[in-house]
């Protein structure tokens, strides 16, 4: 995973678990999920269309396939979903991934955004700095301070009354775009400047490391990554098969609450670990957890994909076994990795496949642990 992939995941990460913890509170969840009027305290809401047309004071926390953002909202918005659109007025901070983002109010303070395609529109006015990652990034509106951004292709078209860092595949600033202090740019070629940009401080370029080896290269590291990881879950479903298809059942069963978990599991630890390492004397503790919580992830994965072929099976009429199992997993795996190519959709469907296993093998433990100690307090209190 590139630098730039790796700050998408990471950040849509990051709102995502924002959200997490507001989905126990939720007002309101469904298939449609529509907010008008005015509301003196905070809203969480989830669903497969979420909107807010509200005048709201206080924060906005909101999950779903497409998620709007029309009314006012007084403090912070946090929205992840596979569409986002900010519409309104966000007076204090926005936080908002998604396989698509648009910003085309205002917003009072910092921005975050991170997505497949991120665009900050010709109408739009960010108050305070800027932090953009996506596939494809078009900054159109102003933003009073810094603007760093990062992605595949970024254009510029806007006024940045501050500095200016981007790091992309390909870098453009459109003619109409301004830039009042330094622009900063690292691309694997020279920016695409039009005539009438103003860049009012130094330009200056970094160079961006090339990809090492061509695409058979990275095909065939592909191919050897996929059959270790098909290796590693072989071996996970012969060792304990019946573990692996209780968590899948879980997965089945109950998978709002495993993407919910999954999200935590995949958010919390880093910033922990980070808060542990910086201690010093914990620094061997932060090294075996990080370690351990990659194994959790990988595991996670290979679940999901479990979960996937099960699904398939079951779908088709195809009584399991345990050879069929695994051919089955193995072919979700290979289904996965070829979504790689599909754009946004094959994203969302990987990143979900992640939380979602994640958080079945997290809450497949806790039940696990509680039914050990009350069985252990039960039998104790003779």
């Amino acid at each position: 995973m590139d630098r730039n992939a790796l700050a998408v995941a990471l950040t849509a990460g990051f709102a995502a678990a924002l959200l997490a913890g507001g989905f126990a509170r939720a007002q309101e969840a469904g298939d449609a999920v529509v907010k008008t009027g005015t509301f003196s305290e905070d809203l969480y809401l989830a669903g497969g269309r979420v909107e807010v047309a509200a005048e709201v004071k206080g924060d906005v926390m909101a999950v779903g396939g497409n998620v709007t953002v029309a009314g006012r909202v007084s403090g912070d918005v946090m929205a992840a979903g596979g569409e986002v659109e900010i519409a309104g007025t966000v007076e204090d901070d926005l936080r908002a991934a998604g396989g698509s983002v648009k910003v085309r109010g205002r917003v009072g303070d910092d921005a975050a955004l991170a997505g497949g395609r991120v665009e900050i529109g010709r109408d739009a006015r960010i108050g305070g700095r800027a932090f953009v990652v996506g596939g494809e990034v078009r900054v159109a509106g102003q933003v009073a301070k810094a603007l760093k951004a990062g992605g595949g292709k970024v254009v510029l078209e806007g006024e940045v009354l501050g500095d200016a860092e981007i790091t992309a595949e390909r870098v453009e600033v459109g003619r109409a775009a301004h830039v009042a202090g330094t622009l900063r740019y690292a691309s694997a070629a020279p920016a695409v400047i039009a005539p009438g940009a103003r860049i009012d401080g130094p330009l200056v370029r970094l160079e961006l490391p090339a990809r090492p080896g061509g695409r058979g290269a990275r095909a065939l590291v592909g191919i050897i990554f996929l059959a270790g990881i098909a290796l590693v879950g072989v071996v996970a479903l012969l060792l304990a098969p019946r573990s692996a298809g209780s968590a899948a059942r879980l997965l089945g069963g109950e998978p709002w609450k495993c993407l919910g978990s999954g999200l935590v599991a995949l958010v919390v630890p880093p910033p922990v670990f980070g808060l542990v390492f910086l201690t010093g004397i914990g620094i061997p503790l932060a090294l075996v957890a990080t370690a351990l919580w990659a194994v959790l992830l990988l595991l996670g994965y290979l679940l999901g994909a479990l979960f996937l072929g099960d699904l398939a099976l079951r779908r088709l009429g195809v009584v399991p076994s345990r050879g069929k199992t695994v051919l089955a997993f193995l072919l979700a795996l290979v289904a996965l990795r070829l979504l790689r190519f599909v754009p946004f959709l094959g994203a969302l469907v990987q990143a979900a496949v992640l939380v979602a296993g994640t958080g079945a093998i997290a809450v497949a433990a806790i039940r696990a642990w509680r039914a050990s100690r009350a069985g252990g307090v039960a039998g104790a209190a003779p």
